[in-house]
C-alpha cells in the first residue's frame, strides 16, 4: 500500500508539482478544475497514457457493481447501508 500512495504522489508531483489534487473521472472528461490543463488533445492524450500505465501498475483488483437505488429502498428502507461505504 505505502508503494501505492508513493506512485500517486509521484504521479500527482510530476503534473502539479504539489500531491494535494483528488484525481475525479468526470474532472478529467470535461477538463474542469485542475485537470483543465489538459484540454488541449495533445496533452490531453499524453496524460491519459500515463495515467492508464499509472493505474494499471497498482497492485489492486478492481470491480464494478451497478445498485438500482429505487429496489435497494423499497427493500431497505433509510435503515440500508450507506450505498457509497457499501460499494468500498
Amino acid at each position: 500500500m505505502q508503494d501505492a500512495v508513493r506512485t500517486a504522489n509521484e504521479f500527482k508531483f510530476r503534473h502539479w508539482k504539489h500531491e494535494g489534487v483528488v484525481i475525479h473521472r468526470c474532472e478529467i472528461n470535461k477538463a474542469t478544475g485542475y485537470f483543465k490543463r489538459f484540454d488541449d488533445r495533445a496533452r490531453r492524450e499524453k496524460f491519459l497514457r500515463e495515467f492508464q500505465g499509472y493505474v494499471t501498475g497498482l497492485p489492486f483488483l478492481y470491480y464494478a457493481a451497478g445498485v438500482k437505488k429505487t429496489d435497494y429502498a423499497a427493500r431497505y428502507g433509510p435503515g440500508g447501508a450507506d450505498l457509497y461505504h457499501l460499494c468500498l
